[in-house]
């Protein structure tokens, strides 16, 4: 999703990040339907006409996710420290 925000594009951000462009619109399908709100405004039309960027809830949830993941991974890196020691 932040590759679509930056890039405005479906396609471009699934091809930043590795992924078919059916594969990005299957999980923005699947997080939309998980979420009960679209995460991206969509519009058909090709580089002229077209292009995608986050809704407000889709801003949000990458906001939330990426504090979410920092939390995570200095939850995973105590954890990991006080099992095995330092790295």
């Amino acid at each position: 999703m932040r590759a679509i925000d930056e890039t405005g594009s479906i396609r471009a951000a699934a091809s930043r990040v590795g992924w078919s462009y059916r594969h990005a619109l299957a999980y923005l399908d699947n997080a939309d339907a998980a979420l009960g709100q679209p995460l991206v405004d969509r519009a058909r039309g090709g580089s002229e006409r077209g292009g995608a960027r986050l809704t407000a809830a889709g801003a949000n949830f990458v906001r939330r996710y990426s504090a979410f993941r920092q939390r995570l991974d200095a939850a995973l890196s105590r954890l990991y420290r006080a099992t095995f020691g330092p790295p």
